[in-house]
């Protein structure tokens, strides 16, 4: 099942307004978005099945857990239902047990976390990096995970790597920085970004 991916802020109400209306016609399940529009687009989606998926700390996230868990609680009010959490790149690349506190103490802080992805761009990793931290989620057993690079190839490729030999990992997300509609050739949900200064790409 596709989605959107809206990482960037939309100033203009008649543009985010504009993109509701071909999200709404368009088969999707989820769009996802920052904190500051989830109630612009509640609203907009009011009495539709259309779920919110929220982009929390992005795209450092670099936050203290109160802070996320914080942005997660009222990202939940104003009606989200998804929390897509950027991994800390200091934790993802040391050798430390830090990313399993880390994400321990974050899940002692929300109301509910198994609506937690947790997110990973791999464009910012080296290959060798990739592996290492593929071998630690399924040392964490973690079951919902969130997959973002810039093309469709890039992210088929690193699904590839983190789905390998992983029998925890249950759910994983692609979000496709790319306006470009792909080829879904996998199980996974996939999300393709929407552009402020671009026309709607539907695909």
């Amino acid at each position: 099942m596709g989605g959107f991916l809206l990482d960037e802020v939309f100033s203009q109400e008649s543009r985010l307004k504009e993109i509701a209306r071909e999200i709404i016609m368009s088969p999707v399940d989820e769009v996802i978005t920052l904190p500051d529009q989830v109630r612009r687009l509640k609203n907009l989606f009011e009495g539709l099945t259309i779920a919110i998926g929220v982009l929390v700390d992005y795209p450092l996230g670099c936050g203290t857990t109160a802070k996320l868990a914080f942005e997660i609680n009222q990202a939940r009010k104003d009606g989200a239902r998804q929390f897509y959490v950027p991994f800390p790149l200091n934790l993802v690349k040391t050798k430390s047990n830090a990313l399993r506190t880390w994400i321990q103490e974050l899940e002692k802080l929300v109301y509910d976390p198994r609506d937690i992805y947790f997110l990973l761009n791999t464009h910012q990793l080296k290959e060798v990096e990739k592996l290492e931290l593929s071998k630690k989620i399924q040392d964490l057993q973690l079951r919902k995970l969130a997959l973002m690079a810039q093309s469709e190839q890039a992210i088929l490729h690193d699904l590839t790597i983190f789905r390998f030999d992983n029998d925890y990992l249950a759910d994983v997300k692609l979000l496709i920085q790319s306006t470009e509609s792909i080829c879904n050739e996998t199980d996974e949900n996939y999300f393709v970004r929407v552009e402020e200064r671009e026309g709607f790409n539907a695909k």
